[in-house]
Parts: structure tokens; sequence; C-alpha cells
């Protein structure tokens, strides 16, 4: 075996090298992260699978089990699967990479191909080469809706993805009437979209058709999850009332907008109150025509419009009223309104509609 310590890539990157058999195994760890235990354990699972591992860069698993370190996996490519060595590819029909991952960072069906195009992913990047990291748990996602003016593309294939990123920053603002299939590597598949400050879909586990319903707030998405796609065993059953008990979310109100300089939100997504508020002058007053709808979550809303002189035009849109036939209002005053608008559950939506007129 040689060990030795080369420069590749940004900081000190330690590489190991086992011949055996006309084979060459490749280890790589950088960042400081290189362990002799968990050297010998990937070499270990390397070994197993080198009398099976065929050219054409096949992925093959061993579980290895080192103390204190948090990855159990090792996935090892067959020749010609290490894109260390793509310019001299006489070396790489003869070399094996072997790599410490978790059990939830990789599918572990997919060919080599779609072992790099995952892990490199912007949304998901694992860093394969860093032993002593967390775990990266990684989601496929797809689009089921058109998103308008929205982060996503709807694909007709799954992107790999960061699952804690999805849950915490993406799936809590998903706009309303957008769905999103999620499945993470075991095969276990979420359809999930949001319902005012919940997000309710539905789980179904890898070779069953009966689904489980879920509804679990949006705050709360990532930490109700994150056993699931971390690769524990889960009870689906839970899903439906692991956040029963969090309270409703207070001073929101759902949005969409249409301007010329900023962009636009077609589809509501929820925002807290300030937000809101501060999007008017931000956003709204810099050019006639821009224009947002503000919408409790009973269904009120206020539209209000940015016309010549950044003059405000506010109408109240109550299904259950009359339509409201508007009027001008100062900044402050449209302020005002929509703290009204976001707090009428405690009895201010007939100052709103008094105030709209």
């Amino acid at each position: 075996m040689h060990l030795g310590v080369a420069a590749i890539g940004p900081g000190d990157v330690t590489s190991v090298y086992e011949v055996r058999a006309g084979l060459v195994t490749v280890l790589l760890a950088n960042k400081y992260s290189y362990r002799e235990d968990v050297a010998v354990a990937l070499l270990d699972a390397a070994e197993q699978v080198a009398h099976v591992a065929s050219p054409g860069a096949a992925v093959y698993v061993q579980p290895i089990e080192v103390p204190g370190c948090p990855l159990d996996r090792a996935v090892v490519l067959g020749p010609g699967g290490h894109r260390l060595l793509n310019e001299t590819p006489e070396l790489a029909r003869r070399t094996i990479g072997v790599f410490a991952l978790h059990r939830s960072e990789f599918v572990e069906d997919e060919g080599g191909a779609a072992f790099w195009s995952a892990i490199d992913n912007r949304s998901l990047r694992v860093p394969i080469a860093e032993w002593h990291r967390a775990p990266k748990p990684r989601a496929d996602v797809r689009l089921l809706d058109d998103w308008p003016g929205g982060p996503m593309r709807r694909l007709r294939r799954p992107t790999p993805w960061s699952a804690e990123l999805l849950m915490t920053q993406y799936v809590p603002d998903l706009a309303r009437g957008v769905r999103l299939s999620v499945r993470d590597v075991r095969g276990f598949e979420l359809v999930l979209e949001r319902r005012w400050d919940r997000i309710v879909g539905t789980v179904t586990a890898p070779h069953r058709a009966a689904t489980v319903d879920v509804d679990i707030a949006r705050i709360r998405a990532w930490d109700t999850l994150r056993s699931l796609f971390h690769g524990e065993a889960v009870d689906l059953t839970m899903l439906g009332m692991a956040t029963a008990e969090e309270p409703p979310e207070t001073n929101m109100l759902e949005l969409t907008y249409s301007t010329a300089d900023r962009g636009y939100a077609s589809l509501p997504r929820l925002c807290p109150l300030d937000e809101c508020i501060a999007r008017l002058s931000a956003h709204i007053t810099r050019t006639a025509g821009n224009a947002a709808v503000f919408t409790s979550r009973a269904g009120v809303a206020v539209s209000i419009r940015c016309e010549e002189g950044q003059r405000l035009w506010l109408e109240v849109l109550d299904p259950a009223r009359p339509p409201s036939h508007g009027r001008h209002v100062t900044l402050e005053e449209a302020a005002h309104l929509l703290r009204l608008l976001a707090q009428q559950e405690r009895g201010g939506i007939e100052q709103l509609h008094n105030s709209g007129r």
C-alpha cells in the first residue's frame, strides 16, 4: 500500500493506493479528515467486491462500521468509474474507486454515471472526500405542477437535492396549488403541497400501493421528516399527527404580486406581515402598474396597485360581501390595513371593510 499527500483542489488531500491482482484501489481524504481505521475499512470493502467488479463504472456497496465515523457505507466504483483518471484511460480501466458515504446519500442500484451526476448536482454537492463530515441526506425532487416565477422548474426527471435544504427553505415556501414529489434514496415517495401554514399530502413506502396521509407544520417539515431521509425506520402513520399540537402561525398573509422591475409571483406564497408591508415601499411603489394582492387565512384579500405619482389604489376583496369600490390610500394607511387583514380573526375585519370603502 502506498500512502502520499498531494495538493488536489483546495486544501491538502491524502491519497491511498493499493495494488492487488492487477487492479489499483484509490482512496482520497481531504481537509485533514484521513483516518487509518476508515481507510482499512474502505480497502477491506473494496477487496470484498473486487472479484465481481466489472468494467463500466458499476456501483457496489458494502456496510462499514468505524467507531466515531458518521459514515456507514463504502461505495465502490468498478474499473473505469473513477473520474480522477479520466485523462489516462489505460490506467482508469485498472482502477477501482472507493468512497465513504452515508446510506442516505446515494441510490444503491444506480450506475456510475448517475452516481457522479447526483453527487455533483449543485443542489446536493456531497463532499465525498471528507471522512469526518455529518451525513447529507439526498432527496430526488420533481415538480408536479408549474410554478410561474418560482425557484424551481418543472422537469421530466427528478433532480437530486439536499433533503435538509429542500425541507427548510423550499417546501415551507411552496406556492399554493403547487405539488412536489420527493423521494428518498430507499424509494419512500412523498407528494406534498402547502395549505396555509401546513404541509399536506401523502407518503408511499417502497413496493407498496397504499398511501399514508401527511399533515405537518411547514416550519417543522425537516424536524418531522429528518429520520425518514436519514434512512432510519419510521412509523409513517405518525406523519399525520406529528405536529398536530403546533400552534397556527400568526401575522401571516398569502401574497401574489406583479412588478415591472422586481419580478412576479402569480401563485400565492405565504409571507410574514412585516415582509408584506416592506414589499409595499420596496417594490410596489417603485413603478406605476406594480400591484400585489394580500390574502388572509379566511380568504379575505386586499388588492393594492401603484398608479402614476406613486399613488396607491386599494380594494377589499371578500367573497362573502359585495365588491369594494376601493379608494386611494397613503403608504401608512395601506400598511395599517394589512395589519388589520393579518389580525382579522381578532375582530379587525369590520374596520378593514369600512376603511376600504
